[in-house]
């Protein structure tokens, strides 16, 4: 239990042991209604039980030596268990399943209690040791003060008894202060010239002298404009790229300027499969193969087929009967 829970509710969970749980279902049985229902009811009825303050009473008023119980009578027990269940049970019946222990005289002890009966003892017995403490600590200082308030001095010095009235006082701060030498500091020269504060050179302007300026020193030679940068050399189209746009259109692929690309990659592809004189046609035999094939991949546009490339391969002993006797294939390029 946390110090939180210990300032406030003892008790903030209701815990209920597994084997409860035949108990419920026989509980079930004579109440006419589900196991579940049962089990709640359960938890219901000890929750009404254990309320903190009644459970309080009951620790207070047992004798030492006595363990503390929660005792109702039979018109207790009936009007509990009908607020927890909802059913009128008997408390013979519930003392027949093991949940009352009957006293005589119509009195029943509550079981299942012990472990929220443990809780709110344990509360009970560190207040007590608090109190009495708290007692004896007034005692002692109205003996040896004459006043049971506590008194807040100054750190006595080690050793001494806090209420020993001849301990030596404390020595007042001193407020004197010896007046100290402070170096003179020669002024600052006027004369110099604040060097510049370029980027990147904050290693060699510590070497740098005020006389110069930072060009002089480090010698640097001024960039050239009159240079003209060097263009970089266009790239030439691949011929093969319009002959196959055309042959996949009239294959029925769509083919537009977001597909330009997809159709570079394919001819890459088809160029590491097969050579660069045949690439093409294996562009345009996978497509068809992708167009007819049914089931997953499912390739309908020209970027699909670069995903699913490998899957539209030809079977190894077929590549090379697939190129045998063609000279330029089915597109002309």
């Amino acid at each position: 239990m946390s110090r939180h829970q210990a300032d406030s509710d003892p008790l903030p969970y209701v815990q209920v042991d597994r084997s409860v749980r035949p108990r419920a279902a026989l509980l079930a049985s004579a109440l006419g209604c589900t196991t579940q229902h049962a089990l709640g009811s359960l938890v219901e009825w000890w929750d009404l039980c254990a309320d903190p303050r009644e459970l309080e009473r009951v620790v207070l008023a047992t004798a030492a030596g006595e363990r503390p119980a929660v005792v109702l009578d039979g018109a207790v027990v009936a009007l509990r268990w009908r607020l927890a269940s909802g059913h009128d049970v008997q408390p013979s019946t519930l003392a027949t399943l093991g949940l009352l222990e009957p006293l005589g005289e119509d009195r029943y002890r509550v079981r299942g209690m012990s472990r929220q009966l443990g809780v709110v003892a344990a509360r009970v017995r560190a207040r007590r040791v608090a109190s009495a403490g708290g007692k004896a600590s007034a005692a002692a200082r109205q003996q040896a003060l004459g006043t049971a308030q506590p008194r807040r001095e100054a750190s006595a010095p080690v050793g001494s008894s806090p209420f020993d009235s001849s301990a030596p006082t404390l020595e007042p701060a001193r407020t004197e202060i010896e007046p100290t030498l402070e170096p003179t500091l020669e002024p600052a020269r006027t004369d110099a010239r604040t060097p510049p504060n370029p980027r990147g050179q904050r290693s060699s302007i510590l070497a740098l002298t005020y006389g110069k300026s930072v060009r002089e020193q480090l010698e640097i030679e001024p960039a050239r404009t009159d240079v003209e940068p060097t263009p970089e050399p266009k790239r030439q189209p691949d011929p093969r790229h319009a002959p196959l746009v055309a042959a996949l259109v009239a294959a029925g692929a769509t083919v537009t300027r977001r597909h330009v690309r997809a159709v570079s990659e394919l001819l890459e592809l088809a160029t590491q499969a097969t050579d660069r004189e045949h690439a093409a046609d294996e562009v345009l035999a996978r497509w068809r193969r992708a167009l007819a094939h049914q089931g997953y991949p499912t390739v309908r546009e020209v970027g699909e087929l670069v995903k699913n490339w490998g899957h539209f391969a030809p079977p190894r002993d077929t590549i090379a009967d697939t190129w045998a006797g063609t000279e330029s294939g089915d597109i002309a390029l």
